[in-house]
C-alpha cells in the first residue's frame, strides 16, 4: 500500500463500519465527523476534533513536533575523497547533493534538519553548486574555506555562512585523521551558536520538497500516478571513484557502494542509504580559478530546467527538473504532471551533461 505523507498537506483516511452486526449489548456508536475547511476530519470520543498530521518537510515523514518543523535546515560541505571515508554523520542527513569537483571527485553538501547528529565531517570547502543549494533550503551553510572566486560570490549573494575561522567555537580537528581531512562540525551545538549570533534558527516558510499525496497511485508495475517505470537494478555514476546506488529489495531503499566498496557512516557503521536518487543533468562550466595542482574548478548551473531520473521504489522514471534560485527541484514528466518523492531521504546526484558517464542497471521483473 502507498505510504501517504506530505508535509502540509491534510489526508484523510476515514474507515466507515458498513453493516455492522446487532449484538445483544447493541451496536456500536460510529464516530462523529465535522465538516473543517470544506473537508470532513474525524471527531474524538471525547468531542474535540482530532490534530491534523505534521509532516518534516524535507523528508516528508511524520513529525510530533509542531515547533521542530521550522527548525531551519543546516548545510554541511562534506569531502568525498578516499581520505575523507567512512565519514561521520551521512546517514543522518534529509537530503544529500553530490557533484563533481575538480579531478573528477564528488563532494556532498548535506542537509540537516529532522536529525541533528553530534557531529559531521570531514567539513571541506565550499563550491559554486552551494550558491545555489543554500538559497534553495534556506539553510545555514558550515564549510571549511574555498577559493577567492567562490568566497566572494558567497559573500555577494549574503548567504548565511560559517567557516572554521568565523564558527570555530562549532569546529574541531580530530587526532585519527590527518589535515585538511580532520575537520568535523559540532552540529549538536549549531543551534545554540546561532542563536547567540543573532542569527535566525527558524523560517516562516519552509522549503519543502514535493511527496506522495492522496492523488498519487504507485502500482506494482512501477507505474506512478500513471507514467511508466522501468524496474532497476542500480546506478553508477563514474566520478573519479564510482558511485553506485543499487537497490535492496529486502530494505526498500537505495544502498551504495563507492569504488566498489560498501559506502559506510562511521557513526553507525551502517552503509549508506536513501529512499529517493534523483540523477540530475546540469551545466559544468570552467570556472576562472583553479585548485591549488592547477585542476580547473567549475561553476554549475542549477536552475532553469534540464533532464533528470528519478528513482525510486526500485523503479526509474525519465523526467525533467526545474528550480530556481529559491526554489528546490521539482521534477515533472513528460506531460508536464510533477512527479512525486517516496517519503524519506533523498540523494541528488548533479552531473555535469557530458563530462561524466552514467550507468543504469535494469532488472527484469518477469512481467
Amino acid at each position: 500500500m502507498l505510504r501517504v505523507k506530505r508535509f502540509g498537506l491534510s489526508v484523510l483516511v476515514l474507515l466507515l463500519v458498513v453493516g455492522a452486526a446487532t449484538v445483544s449489548t447493541g451496536c456500536k456508536k460510529k464516530k462523529p465527523v465535522v465538516i473543517k475547511d470544506g473537508k470532513q476530519v474525524q471527531v474524538a470520543d471525547d468531542g474535540q476534533v482530532e490534530p491534523e498530521p505534521i509532516y518534516w518537510p524535507l523528508t516528508g515523514l511524520e513529525s510530533d513536533d509542531a515547533t521542530a518543523v521550522t527548525r531551519r535546515p543546516i548545510s554541511v560541505k562534506v569531502e568525498n575523497s578516499p581520505q575523507a571515508q567512512p565519514q561521520t554523520g551521512l546517514n543522518s542527513a534529509d537530503v544529500l547533493y553530490e557533484s563533481m569537483i575538480e579531478g573528477a571527485e564528488s563532494r556532498f553538501n548535506a542537509i540537516y534538519q529532522s536529525t541533528i547528529p553530534d557531529e559531521v565531517g570531514p567539513v571541506r570547502s565550499v563550491r559554486h553548486t552551494d550558491l545555489w543549494i543554500v538559497p534553495q533550503f534556506q539553510t545555514v551553510l558550515f564549510y571549511s574555506g574555498g577559493n577567492s572566486e567562490v568566497r566572494g560570490k558567497v559573500k555577494a549573494a549574503k548567504l548565511d555562512n560559517y567557516n572554521q575561522t568565523t564558527g570555530s567555537k562549532v569546529f574541531h580537528r580530530v587526532d585519527w585523521r590527518v589535515t585538511p581531512h580532520n575537520l568535523y562540525l559540532k552540529l549538536n551545538k549549531v543551534y545554540a551558536f546561532l542563536e547567540k549570533k543573532g542569527v535566525a534558527t527558524t523560517v516562516d516558510t519552509p522549503t519543502t520538497l514535493s511527496f506522495d499525496s492522496a492523488a498519487t497511485t504507485y502500482t506494482a508495475d512501477g507505474a506512478l500516478g500513471g507514467f511508466p517505470g522501468r524496474a532497476v537494478k542500480s546506478v553508477n555514476v563514474h566520478y573519479y571513484q564510482h558511485a553506485k546506488w543499487s537497490w535492496n529489495a529486502e530494505r526498500k531503499v537505495w544502498t551504495r557502494t563507492t569504488a566498489g566498496k560498501k559506502h559506510l557512516d562511521k557513526a553507525t557503521g551502517e552503509q549508506l542509504w536513501v529512499d529517493n536518487v534523483v540523477l540530475m543533468y546540469a551545466n559544468y562550466t570552467t570556472a576562472q580559478k583553479k585548485d591549488p595542482a592547477g585542476n580547473p574548478t567549475y561553476d554549475t548551473d542549477m536552475g532553469g530546467s534540464g533532464k533528470a531520473v528519478l528513482f525510486r521504489n526500485g523503479y526509474a522514471y525519465k523526467c525533467t527538473w526545474k528550480a530556481e534560485r529559491k526554489q528546490a527541484p521539482r521534477l515533472y514528466d513528460e506531460n508536464g504532471r510533477e512527479l512525486t518523492l517516496q517519503a524519506g531521504r533523498t540523494c541528488f546526484e548533479v552531473v555535469p551533461k557530458k563530462m561524466l558517464k552514467v550507468k543504469i542497471s535494469y532488472r527484469d521483473t518477469g512481467e
